[in-house]
Parts: structure tokens; sequence; C-alpha cells
């Protein structure tokens, strides 16, 4: 009997040391992943402030242009916002109604920055592009949708301008709208 249970003993403490050896193999390999995601959206925010800087020190880039970027950034530091953000992305809601009639004047205002200075629109798309990657990397639940978004995100710049739209009104208090304020007549 004592035999049987030597034998048994022995068998439940491989049976432990292997599990043991599984959550720490598993373990690893989730830090190790989630590091690499972290030092992501540590290269992308820094690529983001770079182009940031671009476009916001540029005396040709417009204000209301300047004034959605500044919004996008401070709304992109928000965990909620790059959760419900990464939910809107892989849904792939992307009609301009889901979004609001706002990106029509913000679209307009991006082609004619275009037209007249490239190298401001293409630094506008580029702080959008790698503040939305940045935000999703940063945080774990987002990061996972963002192996299903970036190739989405970098290939499409609509899917930028819609992310923009969207994480600027999910967070309170940005102003995103670009109508012409009222004046007195």
């Amino acid at each position: 009997m004592a035999y049987w249970l030597d034998h048994l003993a022995l068998f439940a403490a491989s049976e432990f040391l292997l599990l043991l050896f599984l959550v720490l193999f598993y373990t690893e390999r989730r830090s190790r992943k989630r590091v690499w995601q972290l030092e992501q959206a540590a290269e992308l925010l820094r690529q983001h402030g770079d182009n940031l800087e671009q476009f916001l020190c540029s005396d040709d880039a417009p204000a209301d242009l300047k004034a959605v970027l500044i919004g996008l950034s401070d709304a992109l530091a928000d965990e909620d916002v790059a959760n419900e953000l990464a939910e809107i992305l892989c849904a792939g809601q992307r009609d301009r109604q889901a979004i609001g009639s706002d990106v029509e004047a913000l679209m307009s205002a991006v082609e004619d920055l275009r037209a007249r200075h490239p190298n401001l629109a293409r630094a506008f798309f580029r702080a959008i592009g790698t503040g939305v990657a940045a935000a999703l990397f940063r945080w774990p639940h987002a990061a996972r949708a963002m192996e299903l978004l970036a190739s989405r995100m970098v290939a499409d710049p609509a899917n930028e301008l819609a992310a923009a739209a969207v994480g600027a009104r999910l967070h309170s208090g940005i102003r995103l709208g670009m109508r012409p304020t009222a004046t007195a007549a």
C-alpha cells in the first residue's frame, strides 16, 4: 500500500511541477508580449509628438485642425476612450452617420490643407495614425484590437480621420466640430 502511495505522491508532484511550468511559461510569454506592446506604444508616442510638433508649430496649419489634434491627443490618454475606439474600429463603423456630420467639415479642411501644404497634411495624418496606434498599444484591452487594426489604419487615411473624430467625441469637453461660429450681424 505504501508503494502505491509513494507513486501517487510522485505522480501528483510531477503533475504539479508540469502545471507550474506551463503557468510560468504562459506568464512569461504574455509578459514579453506586453512589454513589446508598450515598447511599440512608446515609439509611436514619440512619432506622434514629432508630427504634432511639426503641425502645431507651423504658421500655415489651420487653427481648427490644430485644435482637433490637441483634442485628439488629450482624448487618447484616456483608457476608456482607447478601449471604446478599439471596439468601434474593430466593428468597422465607418459610415459618416455613425461618426457625425462634423467629419465632413474636417475632411474639407484637410483636403484644402493637402492641396496647399501636402507636408502639413501628411504630418496631420501621421499624428492621428501614430496617436491612435499608440493609445491602442498602451492599454491592454485595446492592444488586443491593435493587432487587427494596424494594417487598416496605415493603409486608409479615412480610417484615421474617423478614429480621430470618434476618439475626440468620446472624451467629454473636446470640441471637434469645425462649424463656423455665428457672428453678430
